[in-house]
């Protein structure tokens, strides 16, 4: 199958994985959201709900949805009788990697994040509770922080290719969400310290900053290369 893109094949995978992706998704975030659905309605004991910090908490769910997307809603990709469907498939690399980041980087998160409003909306309505839902008082941070919406966006990228790359090229189950974890902490840790260097704090930068620097660089060009990197695995995935 040559690595062209069309969109028949597209769709056709796109409705073949749709009830696998929405099962995936129930199972593997549900946990998740409860122990979100715990912390509202003990009124932030688990998580922090100060004012100042209120975006916190559904930014990291965001990241670490996406950072452990791929590997929990296609847990499989390395399982003898699923690689050997999906491998010979009547698709290309380049369709079957659209079609898994199309799930795997907007599905998923919308639908994480949509149980989490609801869950947020439902205990900010109930008498004995304190909370107020997050993301509507998002322009607060935004108008305070311009830049902020430009990092997050690009440290979501390189989540989800850490995310597809781990998916692709390791095995193990648990490795799938540790390696992620472990890699996403280094590129952080180094980023900073690659601030650090060129004397620029990432505070500052989160207000200030109207270019790109090296942090910026850094960060979408490793997305990138993993992502170049995962589509060669695809393109040569065997069974």
């Amino acid at each position: 199958m040559n690595n062209t893109f069309n969109l028949n094949r597209f769709k056709y995978f796109m409705v073949r994985e749709r009830q696998n992706v929405f099962k995936m998704i129930a199972i593997k975030f549900s946990p998740i959201l409860f122990v979100f659905l715990v912390n509202s309605l003990s009124n932030g004991f688990i998580f922090n709900q100060h004012e100042e910090t209120k975006m916190i908490e559904p930014i990291g769910l965001l990241i670490a949805t996406l950072l452990f997307s791929y590997g929990m809603v296609f847990p499989n990709i390395h399982s003898k009788n699923v690689n050997y469907t999906f491998v010979m498939l009547p698709m290309s690399a380049l369709e079957k990697l659209l079609g898994m980041s199309v799930y795997a980087v907007i599905v998923t998160p919308l639908l994480v994040l949509g149980g989490y409003f609801v869950i947020d909306t439902i205990c900010t309505a109930l008498p004995f509770t304190q909370m107020s839902v997050y993301f509507w008082q998002a322009y607060k941070i935004a108008n305070i922080q311009p830049y902020f919406w430009v990092l997050l966006a690009e440290y979501c990228l390189l989540c989800a290719a850490i995310s597809a790359w781990t998916n692709l090229y390791v095995r193990n189950a648990n490795l799938k969400i540790l390696l992620p974890t472990a890699i996403a902490i280094i590129l952080f840790i180094l980023a900073l310290f690659g601030s650090k260097l060129i004397g620029i704090s990432v505070g500052s930068m989160l207000i200030f900053k109207d270019s790109f620097t090296i942090v910026d660089i850094f960060v979408v060009g490793t997305a990138l290369l993993l992502y170049a990197f995962t589509y060669r695995k695809m393109k040569h995935l065997k069974y």
